[in-house]
């Protein structure tokens, strides 16, 4: 088994431990506390050749990368999240802050209402957010 599975099996198995004890961690909050951020996009490719329809893995190398303001690839990253689950609310709302950061703004009050369609709980802080993109067009 290859070094660059490691970190991965790590994480599982840290999974495996916080599930057991009755608590949910979701894989995408792991790598982001990483203090090198390049270690964690690469961490998410392994992931995803490993499992190339997990769209949260695709969701998370994109916010990532835009913490390190590789936008357009972030916007690809997202896009594929997108093309596994039209649904996901996050990943329709970071692909909308990707887009503001870009000036993209028509397209960007667009990820916006899709995220408020697809998880109205959410809707508070995603209409807050596409208000003040509106406001600052």
């Amino acid at each position: 088994m290859g070094g660059a599975l490691l970190p991965l099996i790590k994480i599982y198995e840290k999974r495996r431990e916080i599930i057991k004890e009755g608590r949910d961690l979701k894989i995408s909050n792991l790598p982001m506390s990483l203090a090198d951020r390049k270690a964690a996009i690469q961490f998410y490719q392994t992931f995803i050749e490993k499992y190339p329809n997990y769209a949260t893995a695709w969701y998370a190398k994109g916010l990532a990368l835009t913490r390190l303001r590789i936008y357009d690839e972030a916007m690809n990253c997202f896009d594929k999240a997108l093309s596994i689950d039209r649904n996901y609310a996050t990943a329709w709302y970071a692909k909308g802050l990707a887009l503001t950061r870009l000036r993209i703004y028509d397209e960007a009050m667009n990820c916006f209402s899709r995220s408020i369609e697809n998880d109205p709980k959410a809707a508070g802080g995603f209409k807050s957010h596409s208000t003040n993109v509106a406001n600052n067009k």
